[in-house]
């Protein structure tokens, strides 16, 4: 497998998991309004609106059952979640390797830069040394280099 096609099957993963994390994220919003709508209820009656013998004084108490234990599972569901767990690890390997990413393109740019410095001393005519200008040459020979004989020089000096 390719670096390529793992980087490619984690933004993958990732979109997926985003997406769940999303449907997650949706699903508290409702949950939040279940429970404003609930605590409304409750907070009517707190204020009086509902005597004590009023039928719904049972239900009011189902309410606030039925309010702690969505409260314990919204907990649960953030605090708990080996999903959004899973989500907040691919993130902060996403960002790592995004950083990768733009050092690499760096890199790219000065290797580029340094291919054109060459290119152009590598194309060069012989008679620069008498018109004038920028040219490679070797000494003690005191001869001007281009092309493949530039190269040679330099694979030479270099092993």
């Amino acid at each position: 497998m390719t670096k390529f096609n793992s980087i490619t099957e984690l933004e993958a993963q990732l979109e997926r998991e985003r997406t769940s994390r999303q449907q997650a994220q949706r699903d508290l919003e409702a949950v939040k309004v279940r429970h404003a709508r609930i605590g409304l209820d409750i907070d009517r009656a707190l204020r009086g609106e509902v005597n004590e013998q009023s039928p719904i004084t049972s239900r009011l108490r189902a309410i606030a059952q039925a309010v702690a234990d969505e409260r314990e599972a919204c907990a649960q569901v953030c605090e708990n979640s080996p999903l959004l767990r899973r989500i907040t690890e691919l993130e902060a390997e996403n960002a790592g390797l995004e950083a990768s990413c733009s050092t690499l393109g760096r890199l790219v740019d000065e290797l580029r830069d340094h291919a054109d410095l060459y290119r152009y001393l590598r194309e060069r005519p012989l008679s620069t040394i008498e018109d004038g200008g920028v040219f490679a040459g070797m000494t003690p020979q005191n001869v001007v280099l281009n092309g493949d004989d530039l190269d040679a020089a330099i694979r030479a000096r270099r092993q």
